[in-house]
């Protein structure tokens, strides 16, 4: 006896829009929170990525919502 095998669903593209949040913290040396604060947003704002010797204390993700991609 041979299965009856149902027709695939054709597959479409989406584009699915996401965000990643994640919290660090960095020990810096500086004479006032707000110049640590200074010398941690110059060093954000140069590398515009995790800085060297970060710890990671929060993660969190999501979707926003995805949207079939017409050609």
């Amino acid at each position: 006896m041979t299965k009856i095998r149902k027709p695939r669903t054709k597959l479409k593209t989406y584009d699915v829009g996401y965000y990643l949040e994640q919290g660090f913290t960095i020990s810096v040396r500086a004479c006032s929170a707000a110049n640590a604060e200074r010398i941690v947003r110059r060093r954000l704002d140069d590398a515009n990525d995790e800085l060297p010797g970060s710890e990671r204390v929060h993660y969190d993700d999501g979707i926003v919502g995805a949207e079939e991609v017409r050609s």
